[in-house]
């Protein structure tokens, strides 16, 4: 690394503590691209440059410390997604698409901020690059539930919807079936002190060893003692089968949903690169401001 490159050399900056500074610049950061942009800060001697850099900061440190009505600041990168989307036939994950949705509606709450507010030109300039848009907004929340369970809804297409009733029914009536033989045999002391357990995601009874001969059903594990059999009813055998077909079913289907999804998000795929960048630059210039804070620094 050349120190002409730079304002000063690499002795003066760590006489003056300057790595100390970085360090705890880094740790204001929330994006590990932040946090490498912060590692690699170095002092400038461009007067515009600098110039434009602090009015940023000192614009940022004053929405933070006035306390004003401003949107949360809270993402996730969109780095793993970018290079899937540059993919023709890559499909994107479940929480991938969510942390495009989640970045696409804090983008559009910073523009909007930034243009009901005037007194900040320069630190809007960070998100110049990028437009308010409800559109793919409006091609996620119809398929996913973004603000509670963040799962792929049971109406986002009509064989979904009917894989996941007929999953409810089969589970009602596995449950049912285990519920009145558990009953009986709970009855006949045959069972353990917990009376049942779950086994790969199945619901089993936990039976005394001295009497699993006598319960009809299959062996599925034993207790690390031995002191206790695992036993998925008889009764439930075809159920638990044909649920494993339907959630089979249920996971080519969600498939199916995010590859569409998918295909409708590349043509935005260079908007989402901007909302990459803008929000990088964004957490750097927070960082910047939280630390100056933390310093009691103000503009020069």
């Amino acid at each position: 690394m050349a120190s002409q490159r730079y304002l000063t050399d690499l002795q003066t900056l760590q006489e003056l503590q300057y790595p100390e500074i970085l360090e705890q610049l880094k740790s204001f950061t929330i994006s590990k691209s932040a946090t490498e942009m912060a590692g690699k800060l170095r002092p400038i001697a461009h007067k515009s440059s600098i110039q434009f850099q602090l009015l940023q900061t000192h614009q940022r440190l004053s929405i933070i410390a006035h306390r004003r009505a401003t949107p949360g600041f809270d993402f996730e990168e969109l780095l793993t997604e970018i290079k899937y989307l540059k993919l023709e036939d890559a499909v994107l994950s479940l929480e991938g698409i969510v942390r495009i949705f989640k970045a696409s509606e804090l983008v559009n709450q910073w523009l909007t901020f930034f243009s009901e507010q005037n007194g900040y030109p320069e630190l809007a300039q960070v998100f110049s690059s990028c437009y308010a848009t409800d559109a793919i907004l409006q091609i996620i929340v119809p398929v996913v539930d973004v603000h509670q369970t963040q799962k792929i809804k049971d109406d986002a297409s009509p064989e979904l919807y009917q894989i996941r009733s007929s999953i409810k029914s089969v589970r009602h009536k596995i449950n049912r079936n285990f519920e009145k033989e558990m009953r009986k045999l709970q009855k006949d002391g045959w069972l353990g002190e917990t009376h049942e357990t779950f086994i790969s995601e199945r619901r089993v009874l936990t039976v005394l060893s001295g009497y699993k001969r006598r319960v009809p059903g299959s062996v599925v594990g034993t207790s690390k003692t031995g002191s206790l059999t695992y036993i998925e009813p008889m009764v439930n055998r075809e159920l638990n089968h044909e649920l494993d077909c339907l959630l089979e079913d249920e996971k080519k289907e969600e498939y199916k949903i995010l590859k569409s999804l998918s295909h409708y998000l590349r043509a935005y795929l260079t908007l989402i690169e901007s909302y990459q960048k803008a929000l990088v630059q964004f957490d750097f210039i927070s960082a910047k401001a939280r630390l100056a804070m933390a310093q009691d620094a103000t503009l020069p």
